[in-house]
């Protein structure tokens, strides 16, 4: 799989690309990329860089920098795209951009997105199904004039 600064993709794009591999090349149930084929990507390879992130088989390895998971990796694309791929949280962070001068701090960035996602993870249908267990109880008659988002994690404020 090729791309570069010039390629017309989406956000979507860059995340079902990053959903692949953090479905260990599983799409729509069919295998597209061979068996283990993710943690070879972000596993470190021989020669690393002296600075920045490690590197893999042309993936780079953020995990552990400014507070990430140790299992984030990332292509990098031309100008600033990301696809992060954090296996422990099973999440995709995507981040499209146009940087000519400035680093851009996607580590930090992305540690922030995770820290904002409720339980460090994407919600599940049946933590939306508990959520509404307990409003139609008699638990929840004293509850008034409140908002309850029931977004399971989606939703971030």
């Amino acid at each position: 799989i090729f791309g570069s600064g010039q390629t017309w993709s989406t956000a979507r794009d860059f995340a079902r690309f990053g959903l692949l591999y953090l479905r260990d090349g599983v799409w729509e149930g069919e295998r597209i990329l061979p068996e283990g084929w993710a943690r070879y990507v972000a596993t470190r390879g021989p020669a690393q860089p002296a600075t920045g992130p490690g590197y893999g088989a042309q993936f780079w390895i953020h995990g552990g920098r400014d507070g990430l998971p140790p299992d984030a990796f990332t292509p990098h694309g031309g100008q600033g795209h990301f696809a992060m791929i954090i296996p422990s949280a099973d999440v995709v962070i995507v981040r499209r951009g146009f940087d000519q001068a400035e680093h851009f701090g996607i580590d930090r960035f992305c540690a922030d997105i995770l820290a904002a996602i409720p339980l460090n993870r994407i919600g599940e249908p049946i933590d939306v199904a508990g959520c509404v267990l307990f409003l139609a109880s008699d638990l929840s008659r004293y509850c008034t004039g409140i908002t309850l988002d029931v977004n399971g994690g989606m939703l971030i404020h």
